[in-house]
């Protein structure tokens, strides 16, 4: 059975090895794999049928040589082929997480790397970034997208002389608020006295998505702002998540 598998770093572990960085006065970079999926090579036999704008070869049945996007198994595939090329440098994975890598040298920890999909993390001393993307671009092309500053919606934001690092979502917040057309503040996500009871199902339905409503505050919530997450809970009503969403747009 094929299955679509790829590592998703969590924003949890971001938070932690941008702490790591700020306490050791490591450097934070990260870079992408061009074309990733298609770098690697398949286990299985795979026909496509080719469309008709292949002129004579339109029609006809060919067997790939390689992954391809769309294909089920195109991130398990680039993953496997990752993983063998970082285990040439001696960096090894993680078993408890799959997108967590590093490298053990004289006995102690001496990288740690976080792979998403195609874009990979790595807290080190900045020499060694350079060594590593130098290395792997003779394996899989890859991007220096240098120190990092936005991942998933999130402002990175390094002060190096105090050793602080802010993440924010502000921009996020904003486009939230202004598409369910929340334009003022409020001092607390929900109202003081606010009785939550279970969703009735002959109750009047409005006008906002509301799922999609949840989602972007639940987004907020596992983020950046755990200080509203009491209000986007499985059973909240529309007046509640409008009130998270006016919190936040106050507060960022």
């Amino acid at each position: 059975m094929l299955c679509h598998f790829f590592p998703d770093a969590g924003g949890v572990l971001f938070r932690l090895f941008g702490a790591i960085a700020c306490e050791y006065d490591l450097d934070l970079r990260y870079f992408d794999a061009e074309q990733a999926f298609v770098q690697s090579t398949l286990e299985e036999d795979v026909s496509l049928l080719l469309p008709q704008v292949y002129g004579e070869m339109s029609g006809k049945i060919v067997r790939l040589n390689g992954s391809l996007y769309g294909l089920k198994q195109a991130s398990r595939s680039w993953h496997n082929h990752l993983v063998t090329h970082m285990t040439r440098f001696g960096i090894e994975q993680r078993p408890a997480d799959a997108c967590v890598m590093r490298l053990i040298e004289s006995g102690s920890v001496s990288i740690v790397m976080v792979v998403h999909v195609d874009g990979m993390f790595v807290v080190r001393v900045k020499s060694w970034y350079d060594q590593l993307c130098e290395d792997l671009n003779r394996l899989v092309p890859v991007n220096k997208l240098g120190e990092l500053r936005w991942y998933a919606g999130c402002r990175f934001s390094w002060d190096w002389d105090v050793g602080t690092l802010t993440i924010s979502q502000q921009a996020f917040a904003e486009n939230t608020s202004a598409r369910f057309g929340v334009s003022s503040g409020r001092n607390n996500p929900l109202s003081t006295g606010l009785k939550l009871e279970e969703l009735d199902g002959n109750e009047p339905v409005g006008d906002s998505p509301f799922r999609e409503l949840v989602w972007c505050s639940m987004w907020l919530a596992n983020q950046t702002r755990p200080d509203n997450a009491n209000a986007v809970r499985g059973d909240v009503h529309e007046q509640a998540e409008g009130g998270a969403l006016e919190y936040n747009d106050r507060y960022y």
